[in-house]
This record gives structure tokens, sequence and C-alpha cells, in this order.
């Protein structure tokens, strides 16, 4: 038998490593806490900002604007609207009058509401009865919604007439929806169960505010 050697001393926290690749929410998150447990990270991100998919910008002349994120989705227990109403970015606001949303198509000229929102409205509907479990069986959160357009397009377009118009409105929600959900085609997103149980956080939904710095500016606190 060979005599024993020395006993090894646990290691400590400071001698452990970790890479997070990814300066969005998740990432810098993810960081933060391991730094807050001694661990020592290194964090990649090949851009040339932090935030990931949020980013408030100002778009020409118009003002600041939210291209990424742009609602807490609930208040109470919610960590990112922890975060903003702890750097000021989330004050209460007087309740402002409803607009109704204006529909331009590419030349300028106005696109008619009605079709513009039956479009829209049929693909919404569709995901919110896969939220709920009741979208029947699909491979994904894509092949359900098209399978519900090809069914519906043809009502649709007997109805509006303008089938460029239609297919533009389909095509702007979808890519609505992939913004909401974080992918780049719903046809990546699983319709289970995962897709069923997804929930917001209680309280009210709370738009960010831009004006203050908005998602960019929390997201580079954590930074």
């Amino acid at each position: 038998m060979s005599a024993a050697g020395p006993p090894r001393e646990p290691s400590r926290a400071s001698d452990r490593t970790c890479i997070v690749v990814g300066a969005g929410a998740a990432g810098l998150s993810c960081a933060l806490r391991l730094q807050q447990h001694g661990v020592r990270v290194t964090l990649l991100e090949a851009a040339d900002r932090v935030g990931g998919r949020c980013l408030t910008t100002s778009v020409g002349d118009l003002g600041v604007f939210e291209l990424g994120a742009q609602w807490f989705h609930g208040q109470k227990g919610n960590p990112a609207f922890a975060l903003a109403e702890s750097l000021g970015l989330t004050p209460q606001t007087p309740k402002r009058r409803a607009t109704t949303p204006r529909h331009l198509r590419s030349d300028g000229r106005p696109a008619n509401a009605d079709v513009v929102r039956s479009a829209s409205r049929l693909l919404f509907e569709t995901v919110s009865e896969l939220e709920a479990g009741r979208g029947g069986a699909h491979a994904s959160v894509g092949a359900a919604v098209r399978a519900a357009w090809e069914a519906a397009r043809p009502g649709l377009l007997a109805s509006h007439g303008d089938g460029a118009l239609l297919d533009a409105a389909w095509e702007a929600a979808e890519k609505l929806q992939c913004a909401i959900d974080g992918c780049g085609d719903l046809a990546d997103e699983c319709a289970g169960v995962a897709y069923a149980s997804y929930d917001d956080f209680d309280g009210r939904h709370v738009p960010s505010r831009p004006d203050l710095g908005g998602f960019s500016k929390a997201l580079e606190a954590l930074a």
C-alpha cells in the first residue's frame, strides 16, 4: 500500500472560473449571480454593446424608442420590473387616452385597417389557443398558425378583396409574434406542453420608458 499524500484543501470559490457567452439579459444576470458567489467570470459578447434583444435608441428626429423588449409582463415577482423600478425607470405616468393605430403601405398610402386587423387577429387568437393548450396537435407554433391561415385566407380574401395587403399584414403579425417569442421563425417554436406552460407574472403589464433610458439603461446597470 502506498502512503496517502497530504489531504487536499477544498478549492476556494475564487479559484473557480466560468465563461458566459452573450451579454443579453440572461447572460448579464448569470454573470452577476456567479460573481456574487465568488466565481471569476469572463463574459463574451460579439456586439459592441450589451443588452441583446433589448435596445433603446433614437430614431431620427422622431424620438427615442424601444427596438426590442417594450413591456414588463406583470409587476409582482418580476425581476426585470424590480430592476427598472430600483433605477427610477418606471415612474407612474398619467393615463393617456388610447389612440387608433394607423396602418400605411410602403408608399405611404393609408391601408385598410379592417384588412390588417383581420389577419393579425387570426394569428393572435391561434397563438392564444396554443398557450391555453387547446391548439391541437401541431409540430410547431408556425405549423399551427399557418394551417389556420391557409384555412381562413380564402374567406378573408372574399370579404376584403386585397390579397396583397392581407399577406403583408399576416407576415407582419408573424414577425411581431417572433419578436414576442424571441425566435427567428415560428416554425422553430414547439407547440406542445412547454409553450402552453408560459405564464405572465401577476400584476399590471407596464410599458417601458425609453425617454428615461428604457431597457438598455436597465441592462447596462447589470454590466
